[in-house]
């Protein structure tokens, strides 16, 4: 609190961030190299590897279909499988 240049975001500073997903962890958390994570979900390898070194930011369905898979990655499966 000391540092004038280091002080803490305010309320509307905050609002305004956006949050950035980690498309790593969430591979990772899977237990699934990049090839099978896109296979299984039926993305193209070369996107996640796109997403996980930060050369491409996920588009807002993306992140919609990130945040499902985080949270129900069976769901994902099973549907993506049904294709």
């Amino acid at each position: 609190m000391s540092d004038p240049d280091a002080q803490p975001a305010t309320p509307e500073q905050l609002a305004r961030a956006c949050r950035v997903i980690d498309v790593r962890l969430i591979r990772e958390r899977s237990g699934l190299t990049q090839e099978e994570f896109a296979r299984r979900f039926g993305l193209k390898p070369e996107m996640v590897r796109s997403w996980e070194d930060k050369t491409l930011t996920p588009n807002a369905a993306a992140v919609t279909l990130l945040r499902v898979i985080w949270a129900d990655p069976d769901a994902v499966r099973r549907v993506v499988a049904a294709e």
